[in-house]
This record gives C-alpha cells, sequence and structure tokens, in this order.
C-alpha cells in the first residue's frame, strides 16, 4: 500500500505525524533563534529576500542558486546539535527525534506524484532500516535492505 494513502486515510495517523511535524519544527525554531542572532542585519536581510523569494516564486535551480549564508547558517546547526547531544542525553535523544522526523518528510516527500523523487525514496528507506532494528520490527529491517 502507498504510505500516502495509508496516512492520508486514517485520521489518528494523520493528526499524530501533524503533531510530529509541528514539535520538530518548533525544535528547529529554537536552534534558528539562538544562531540568527549571531547574524549581521545585512546577512539577515539576505535571508528574509531570498526565504520571501522562495515562497512567493518557487525555487528554479537553473536560475536560482541558494546564498552562500544558508550553507554556513546549516553548518552552524549542524555543529549546535552536535555540541548539544555531548553536552546531554537528553538533548541527543531530542536530536534524534528530530532527525527521524525529517526522515518522515523525505520519504513523504519522494511518494508525492509531482515530485516522485527514487533516490530521495531509496535514501529515506535507508535511514529507516536503524529504526525498524531499534523498534524491534526485525522483519521490516530485513525487508528494507533486502529492497534498498
Amino acid at each position: 500500500m502507498n504510505v500516502i494513502k495509508h496516512i492520508e486515510s486514517g485520521k489518528a495517523v494523520a493528526r499524530a505525524t501533524g503533531a510530529h511535524f509541528l514539535i520538530e519544527s518548533a525544535l528547529t525554531i529554537v536552534r534558528l533563534e539562538d544562531i540568527m542572532s549571531a547574524v549581521t542585519v545585512e546577512e539577515r536581510v539576505q535571508i528574509q529576500t531570498f526565504y520571501s523569494d522562495l515562497v512567493n516564486y518557487g525555487f528554479d535551480s537553473n536560475v536560482s542558486e541558494f546564498p552562500h549564508l544558508t550553507a554556513e547558517i546549516e553548518r552552524k546547526l549542524v555543529d549546535v546539535m552536535r555540541s548539544l547531544a555531548q553536552k546531554s542525553r537528553t538533548a541527543k535523544l531530542w536530536i534524534e527525534y528530530v532527525n527521524y522526523i525529517s526522515t518522515l518528510k523525505m520519504l513523504l516527500r519522494a511518494e508525492r506524484r509531482p515530485t516522485a523523487d527514487w533516490k530521495l525514496h531509496l535514501f529515506s528507506i535507508m535511514r529507516m532500516i536503524n529504526l525498524f532494528a531499534a523498534t524491534g520490527h526485525n522483519n521490516y529491517a530485513k525487508c528494507a535492505r533486502l529492497y534498498v
């Protein structure tokens, strides 16, 4: 059964998925606020302009390119996550949670009809193998390895 149809068919699953997405977004926003406080005003304006253009007009990879600052923010975000994970086991658990929610988002994005990204589908299934094994779904883990 298609994953998207399965999620769309159950209200409880859809609500739970939406709740997980909200929690993941809130945790990411908190981390980004710390990083963005160190950014200069010009860089902040550049990011806001890029984001506004992205929301209003979409992103065309042939014409547009990400500002260099986005890669710097991503690098800082990874550094913050890594330092938090080293300081606290609870923080490490929440970071793992955020990573698994991002894996779910990737899988859903890969399964959507307009995009239908096969490589993203395989990548997200590959990231889910450890989750299957850790939660005791050994048959899913075995089959996912064969599938990938």
